[in-house]
């Protein structure tokens, strides 16, 4: 049995692994930032496993199964005319999340994306900042 996309799975894992690297890799801390860091470092790798995500559920390829990396190189290839050979070198979820920067930054969560980070966020002072990212971003 094929396990869907549990977004609040995700979300909390993205969390964690930006936790996890600012505690090992205390250099990697902004300066001038409340300790919201990992979140805000999180969102983008959420955005990208939702967006990934978004483009599993409309193939429409019955010819083969892709995982989400693999939608994501042909997202380069289709939109960004890159070639096969280039994306395959691709391994690395951040390399996705800079490569795509534009997209994930114009992207907006639903609401049922939205509602993991909003439920972790709604508590922060930046509160503004993430909800940005929502397509009922007026609530």
């Amino acid at each position: 049995m094929v396990q869907g996309f549990n977004h609040h799975r995700e979300w909390i894992a993205a969390l964690d692994k930006y936790e996890k690297l600012l505690i090992e890799n205390p250099d990697l801390r902004w300066e001038g930032l409340p300790g919201d860091q990992h979140t805000r470092m999180a969102l983008g790798l959420y955005k990208l496993k939702c967006f990934a995500e978004r483009m599993l559920e409309g193939s429409t390829a019955i010819w083969a199964r892709l995982d989400a990396m693999d939608e994501l190189r042909l997202h380069l290839i289709s939109e960004h005319h890159w070639t096969l050979q280039e994306v395959r070198q691709i391994q690395d979820e951040e390399d996705f999340v800079f490569l795509l920067h534009d997209e994930l930054q114009q992207m907006k969560l639903t609401e049922q994306e939205a509602g993991p980070v909003r439920q972790w966020t709604d508590h922060l002072g930046s509160r503004g900042e993430y909800q940005q990212h929502y397509r009922d971003s007026a609530s």
